[in-house]
């Protein structure tokens, strides 16, 4: 294993202690909603880890873990898969999760191996995957989509995945550059017309040399790598935008039509930026949230604005780059806007609810939305309930 692998586990950086302040802040409405459906409960860590840091803080299959527990003394049948590839980290997942006994079934294997069992288990299970690899190369989208395929066909399916947007667009930006260096090799007919990626570098060897040659086999792999992370190549129209769009546009673009690709498994997806550290004003990377069952909206948009509750304490005291182009928390006359333009014709309150969460994923909790809309029925900006109190099924629209 490479000595950055393991250096990355020596302690929690301040991004993964977020990412993972929404993972259990999600699972814990959850869980709680699940477990009335009285059905097992299967909750997979794909790329798992060696579950705890050498600092002593919890990774994400002990966060699992922790949140299966309460639910493991019921006999519901809740149990966590942790999977991960390399053999080192996978021995220190064995030791830090042997206090849980049989509710954490460790594997040594690759994701693909275990796609199987999962998607027949799904079958008659309630399954959530988290998906954390430890660099984007393995979140290759075809064979994430085996996994999806397969378990979507289940009965109750949640995906929160983080999806390194700046990290992929850097590695673009290297691939574009020098794919200019070696225009001349790779407009050459033959090498072009060569087939796999493998071909056209075999053919570049054999017609080329020198620093053109080195650039030319640079490009091609790493177009290749990227088509597959992606699932496609649209991110090349993104790397053309004006130069006058910030590293932001182009990460959320490429975010949005990432999660275009998603949608051909799950009908609603969204995303939330996290940010780096102490003095980077970039997002560090997002998360993504698949689902087909919309309460779930609630239930991630909950987890999203807590964790940015938590960010802007620490972004209006100064301390974690205060001058980061973050939104404050709770603008309730935005919200109101965003409200009455979603409501200009009837719509159920709950859909409304979500539909305004989708805005801006963790700008507003649920609660914030629901005393919002109550707010507006008795001044008579909507109509269609009394505002006394939050009807889910109401139609309501604007007055």
């Amino acid at each position: 294993m490479a000595d950055k692998t393991l250096k990355f586990f020596e302690q929690r950086r301040e991004w993964s202690k977020y990412k993972h302040l929404v993972l259990e802040y999600y699972l814990r409405p959850y869980l709680a909603h699940v477990n009335r459906r009285r059905a097992p409960i299967l909750l997979v860590d794909l790329f798992a880890g060696p579950g705890l840091y050498e600092d002593g803080t919890r990774g994400s299959p002990l966060i699992l873990a922790d949140a299966a527990t309460q639910y493991a003394k019921r006999d519901l049948g809740i149990s966590v898969l942790a999977v991960e590839h390399d053999n080192t980290l996978f021995s220190r997942l064995c030791s830090s999760s042997a206090q849980y006994g049989s509710l954490v079934d460790a594997r040594v294997s690759d994701f693909l191996e275990v796609v199987d069992e999962i998607a027949e288990r799904a079958q008659s299970t309630t399954t959530f995957l988290y998906v954390d690899p430890f660099n984007t190369t393995r979140l290759y989208l075809d064979r994430l989509g085996r996994v999806f395929e397969a378990v979507s066909r289940g009965g109750s399916v949640e995906v929160l995945l983080v999806f390194m947007a700046n990290a992929f667009l850097r590695c673009a930006g290297a691939c574009l550059r020098a794919e200019s260096d070696a225009e001349m090799v790779l407009y050459d007919k033959m090498v072009r017309d060569a087939g796999t990626a493998d071909d056209m570098i075999m053919m570049a060897r054999a017609l080329w040399g020198g620093d053109e040659l080195r650039s030319a086999e640079f490009a091609i792999r790493w177009n290749e790598e990227l088509n597959a992370v992606a699932g496609g190549d649209y991110w090349r129209e993104i790397m053309t935008l004006a130069s006058d769009n910030t590293v932001q546009d182009r990460s959320s673009a490429f975010v949005n039509a990432y999660k275009d690709r998603l949608r051909q498994w799950f009908p609603i997806t969204l995303s939330f930026p996290i940010y780096a550290n102490m003095t980077s004003q970039l997002r560090k990377y997002w998360m993504v949230f698949c689902t087909r069952y919309e309460p779930a909206i609630d239930f991630i948009n909950r987890a999203a604005a807590t964790v940015r509750v938590s960010q802007y304490e620490q972004w209006k005291g100064g301390t974690l780059f205060a001058d980061a182009d973050v939104p404050p928390p709770a603008d309730t006359q935005l919200l109101e806007q965003r409200i009455l333009e979603h409501a200009t014709q009837t719509i159920e309150w709950c859909r409304l609810r979500w539909i305004v969460s989708l805005d801006e994923v963790g700008a507003y909790t649920d609660s914030i939305i629901n005393n919002t809309i109550k707010r507006m029925l008795k001044d008579g900006k909507l109509v269609g309930a009394s505002g006394r109190r939050v009807e889910e099924k109401a139609k309501i629209r604007r007055a």
